[in-house]
């Protein structure tokens, strides 16, 4: 499901609409940045604008999969009194949602303590999805086999770029190919639904610390070291990167589920090597935009996971 930033409706029409085809009464609404918050007469729920989408049925699947088997920190969706996930209006599509509790709060990018308890939930996540039957997911949302994508864009990188030799392109080529090595000696990484869309506006935490995913739109079949990389990614464009963050990280994952040496070494491969920095090379843009946090990021996890850089130069 993909939101909308543009609200065009006014709180009147949205009154109007909730009440007929939800069934629902209407106490308070107040605009929330791009969503109208509506106290109802059976709890608060957010009203959203939504771009039109062949597979709300398939999130909507994933959402009470993951309720059904213990995870309950996603909002879930309401059908209307017509049995349908969109509200059909004007030339637009909207959704109704649960509404957090009001405890729960973005993450501040700049704060740290939360990264522990979202290395927990994301292994409760983890756990609770995998039992997502694979035949339900859609041939959209299935990523070609991790290895097979990656030498295809490798030979890519050695062959149809070979004139873009900068010292930075020869880096990435270096760290490609053991990458490559690695995925040889371990090719069975742990493959199945994952979020793929983990920066701090859609992981939120409460006063308890307990964190909450939201924004299911880019859920894809893919390795679950996507989803430990990109978390740390979206946090490093705000810190340095730091051996403390990544084990905090790390170790609130693993209290509830172990990584098997596979994993972790794919999940420093997905950090090392971001799809971002592939295609920028093969579009002759610039590869790496700070060297010094590449030089950080390479000495921590040489620190954190030493078993990965064996025959690295």
């Amino acid at each position: 499901m993909r939101i909308r930033a543009k609200m065009e409706l006014s709180p009147y029409e949205i009154k109007q609409l909730v009440e007929k085809y939800y069934g629902y009464e209407i106490l308070d609404i107040q605009k929330v940045r791009a969503v109208y918050k509506l106290e109802t007469d059976q709890g608060t729920v957010a009203f959203k604008s939504a771009k039109k989408i062949k597979d709300i049925h398939f999130i909507d699947s994933v959402i009470h999969h993951l309720h059904s088997h213990g995870f309950l920190f996603v909002p879930s969706l309401k059908k209307t009194n017509r049995d349908t996930l969109l509200l059909a209006y004007g030339q637009n599509d909207y959704v109704v949602e649960q509404w957090l509790p009001s405890d729960v709060h973005e993450i501040h990018p700049y704060e740290r303590d939360w990264l522990f308890f979202a290395g927990q939930t994301l292994a409760e996540f983890h756990y609770a999805i995998a039992s997502y039957p694979f035949h339900h997911v859609s041939k959209k949302r299935v990523r070609r086999p991790w290895g097979e994508w990656f030498d295809h864009k490798l030979h890519q990188l050695k062959y149809t770029r070979s004139g873009n030799d900068t010292k930075l392109n020869y880096w990435l080529l270096d760290r490609m190919k053991h990458a490559k090595a690695q995925h040889y000696h371990y090719p069975t990484i742990t493959t199945q639904l994952c979020h793929g869309s983990l920066h701090q506006e859609n992981i939120m935490m409460n006063s308890n610390k307990k964190v909450w995913l939201i924004d299911f739109e880019r859920l894809t079949y893919d390795a679950i070291g996507k989803d430990l990389a990109q978390v740390l990614m979206y946090h490093f464009r705000f810190h340095p990167w730091n051996k403390e963050d990544v084990e905090q990280f790390l170790t609130g994952y693993q209290n509830i589920s172990p990584l098997r040496k596979e994993d972790l070494h794919h999940f420093c491969t997905r950090s090392l090597i971001l799809d971002r920095n592939i295609y920028a090379f093969l579009e002759g843009k610039q590869v790496v935009f700070d060297v010094q946090q590449e030089k950080r990021k390479e000495a921590v996890l040489r620190e954190i996971i030493p078993s990965y850089w064996d025959g690295y130069n």
